[in-house]
C-alpha cells in the first residue's frame, strides 16, 4: 500500500505519514521506532531519520520501519524505485541483495548462530559485488575486508521481540533455539565519498543503497518468515507501484 502511494516530488515525511497511518489503521498500536525513510544517497546513512527531503525521479527510496502490537515489535525494510521503474543497475543491485537475503534465511536453523549467518552473508555479497564490478576482482586480504565492510557496514541481523534490538547484550554467538525471532537484513551502500569509488568500474552504481529485511521465527521445522507476503521481488514491486 505504501509503495503504491510513492510519487516523485513527494517528501520523505509524507511517505512516513502514509506508513504510520497504514500501520495503525490495520491494527498496529504504535510505531516501534522512528522509521528511516531515505531517498537516493541518503539511504547510505544507516540510521537516517531526518525524513525531510524530496523524493526525486530516478531514485530508490529505502523505508525501514516497524510496528508494536501487544508488547511485541516488528522491524522490516524494503527498497523500491520512487517512480516505480528500476533502472538496469538498480535492478541488478536489488536482485543481488535479494538473493543473499533468501540464502541467509535458509541458514536460520536451530543450532546455528547470528555470527555464522553473518559470515555467510559476507561471503555471498562478496561474490555478488564482484560479479557487478562493484568490488574489484583483484582485491584480496585486508584490502578486500576493508572494502566489503565499507559497502556492508552492519550485521546480518539482530534479536527481535519486546524491543527492536531485543536483549542487546546477548552475544551473537548464542545458538539459535525454537521460538527465537531474528531479523535478516543484508544491505549494500555505495557512497560517493567512499574511497573504493575510484576502483568501481560500473559507475552507475555510485550513490545507490539497497537493504531488504525480514523478521524470521526459528522453529524446529526450519525458518518461518513472519512478514511473508510483503512485496519483495522486482516484479511484485513494479506491479504495485504502477
Amino acid at each position: 500500500m505504501v509503495m503504491s502511494l510513492t510519487v516523485p516530488g513527494m517528501y520523505e515525511y509524507q511517505l512516513e505519514s502514509h506508513f504510520e497511518h497504514y500501520c495503525q489503521m490495520n491494527g498496529g498500536q504504535r510505531l516501534a521506532f522512528v522509521p528511516v525513510v531515505a531517498g537516493g544517497e541518503r539511504a547510505c546513512h544507516i540510521h537516517y531519520t531526518t525524513n525531510e527531503l524530496k523524493l526525486n525521479e530516478g531514485e530508490l527510496v529505502l523505508l525501514d520501519g516497524g510496528v508494536e502490537y501487544c508488547g511485541y515489535v516488528s522491524d522490516i525494510t524494503r527498497t523500491w524505485p520512487v517512480n516505480g521503474r528500476f533502472t538496469a543497475a538498480q535492478r541488478d543491485l536489488y536482485e543481488a541483495v535479494l538473493r543473499v537475503k533468501e540464502a541467509c534465511i535458509k541458514c536460520c536453523q536451530v543450532g546455528v548462530t547470528l555470527n555464522y549467518i553473518h559470515s555467510v552473508s559476507k561471503e555471498l555479497l562478496q561474490e555478488e559485488l564482484k560479479k557487478l564490478e562493484i568490488l574489484p576482482t583483484d582485491l584480496d586480504g585486508p584490502d578486500l575486508i576493508q572494502a566489503l565492510n565499507g559497502l556492508y557496514p552492519h550485521d546480518i541481523g539482530h534479536y527481535l521481540g519486546m524491543d527492536v534490538h531485543d536483549t542487546p547484550l546477548l552475544s551473537h554467538n548464542v545458538v539459535l533455539q525454537p521460538g527465537m525471532v531474528i531479523t535478516v537484513e543484508p544491505g549494500v551502500y555505495i557512497r560517493r565519498d567512499f574511497p573504493i569509488q575510484n576502483h568501481i568500474k560500473a559507475k552507475e552504481f555510485l550513490g545507490a543503497a539497497v537493504r531488504i529485511e525480514d523478521d524470521v521465527l526459528i522453529t524446529s521445522d526450519g525458518p518461518q518468515v513472519l512478514n511473508k507476503g510483503t512485496p519483495q521481488t522486482v516484479e511484485e514491486i513494479s506491479a504495485i507501484i504502477n
